[in-house]
C-alpha cells in the first residue's frame, strides 16, 4: 500500500510541474491550429455566366459583333 501512495504523489508532483503544464497547453493549441489548417476548405467563388454569342449580338443590335463570333477566323465574304 506504501506504493501506490508513493506512486501517486509522484505522479500528482509531475502533473503539477509548471513545465508539464507549459508543453500541454503548447500541444493543445498546436493541435487545434493543425487541425484548423487540414479541415479549411475556402470558400467557393460563384462566377457569372458569359453571356452566349447569340444573346450578345441580340444585345448589340443584330450584326454589330458578327465578325468576332466566326469561329474559324475567316472574312464572311471568302
Amino acid at each position: 500500500m506504501g506504493r501506490f501512495h508513493y506512486l501517486f504523489n509522484l505522479c500528482l508532483s509531475v502533473l503539477k510541474d509548471w513545465r508539464v503544464i507549459v508543453v500541454t497547453v503548447f500541444l493543445i493549441f498546436y493541435i487545434a491550429l493543425v487541425n484548423y489548417v487540414v479541415n479549411y476548405q475556402k470558400k467557393k467563388h460563384v462566377y457569372k455566366a458569359k453571356k452566349s454569342a447569340a444573346v450578345e449580338k441580340k444585345a448589340s443590335g443584330g450584326e454589330g459583333n458578327a465578325g468576332a463570333s466566326n469561329a474559324g477566323g475567316a472574312a464572311e465574304g471568302s
